[in-house]
């Protein structure tokens, strides 16, 4: 095929999809949003105006997953996603896409300071497929990308739920994907996955993201992701299954990274981003199952078995093995019954470790009141 027939192909495509939708505009009857076939609540309403159907570009550019930048002295806007940038201006028809001009036709609306724009032109811009379907007055959109994000400093980690995808974006430039987790999120039953991501600074300057997936009814069930990054590239990926119980995973230690699969314990050197230790939990702690880590020391570690639920402080050097709660409270015996028959919400005791000072351990614990207490080393 010809240079010239594949522009004139590739001319026609895009002037079919700028000159939008032809609907019959009903003002009376609002209109339905739906991506990746579930219906979405916007806030603020798409409306029809002289045939086309405009949307606020905030509300669903977050939906889909791009990343919104308004100018207010240039009155522009510009929308990154994973292979496309736009830019927009109120004042102008014009679009630049990937730093190509294009005519907008129409241009978008600034209403009650809220930006709308044409669903079709932004959402084939940026390589999702529309459908309008007037009798319901639906709009359906089918994106590739269902991203979660986290900021960190100027810049913001994305990960793409759908294939585990990791990306990176400073300011207005487009992501730069650095890498794969192992998250897999179906589309159509993805409203049963609840994901978060977390980036965090490491005390030598690197970078630790946390992905937590929550799904199942009513929520029982958490994956948790982590991925170690130097410079962007990955040292080390974990992922650990709890079940009901959820505690908090301590992250680092002194210049020390922690990381768990659950069975295993890994701890990095953070300057040097080498593995010093790595530690059987399993076989530390005596039940097979997958373990939190609530702490770290010199010689010792606070671990707890996800099922049995009790707090543990182990010493992998002389296999030494203390189930906390029966020390602290053998002589509270109403304690020691409840933690050890209790099952709801879980299983096991309420320790949290606070701090170690001077050779002793303190934790909190709330049940009958909330009050500190303390092991000796």
């Amino acid at each position: 095929m010809s240079k010239l027939i594949k522009s004139s192909i590739l001319c026609s495509l895009i002037l079919l999809f700028m000159v939008g939708f032809s609907i019959k505009s009903d003002a009376k009857q609002s209109i339905t949003l739906q991506v990746n076939g579930w219906n979405e609540q916007l806030g603020s309403e798409p409306f029809i105006e002289k045939g086309y159907v405009y949307i606020p570009l905030r509300n669903v550019s977050e939906l889909l997953g791009y990343k919104v930048d308004w100018d207010v002295s240039k009155r522009a806007a510009t929308i990154i996603g994973i292979n496309n940038k736009l830019v927009l201006n109120s004042s102008s028809n014009l679009a630049i896409k990937n730093g190509k001009s294009m005519k907008m036709n129409p241009s978008m609306k600034m209403i009650n300071n809220k930006i709308y724009v044409p669903l079709r032109f932004i959402s084939e811009m940026m390589g999702d497929q529309v459908q309008w379907e007037q009798k319901s007055k639906t709009i359906s959109v089918t994106s590739k990308y269902i991203l979660v994000k986290a900021k960190y400093k100027n810049s913001e980690y994305w990960v793409n739920k759908i294939n585990g995808d990791l990306y990176f974006v400073v300011g207005s430039n487009l992501p730069k994907k650095i890498g794969q987790t192992d998250l897999k999120v179906p589309i159509k039953t993805q409203r049963d996955y609840r994901v978060s991501l977390e980036a965090k600074q490491t005390p030598k300057g690197n970078v630790l993201l946390n992905l937590d997936n929550n799904h199942g009814e009513p929520g029982l069930s958490t994956d948790r992701y982590s991925i170690y990054l130097k410079d962007n590239k990955i040292i080390k990926k974990t992922k650990v299954f709890y079940y009901n119980r959820w505690m908090e995973n301590i992250s680092t230690v002194q210049n020390k990274v922690v990381m768990t699969d659950g069975k295993k314990l890994y701890v990095y050197d953070d300057q040097t981003t080498k593995l010093i230790t790595e530690y059987d939990l399993v076989a530390l702690g005596g039940e097979d199952e997958n373990y939190f880590i609530e702490g770290m020391g010199q010689d010792y570690l606070l671990i707890r078995p996800n099922l049995k639920g009790v707090l543990m402080l182990v010493k992998p050097n002389t296999k030494e093995k203390v189930e906390l709660y029966k020390e602290i409270f053998k002589n509270d015996p109403e304690r020691l019954e409840y933690f050890e028959e209790n099952d709801t919400p879980y299983r096991g005791d309420d320790l949290k470790f606070i701090e170690e000072k001077n050779g002793v351990l303190y934790f909190k614990t709330s049940v009958f009141n909330e009050k500190t207490v303390q092991y000796k080393l």
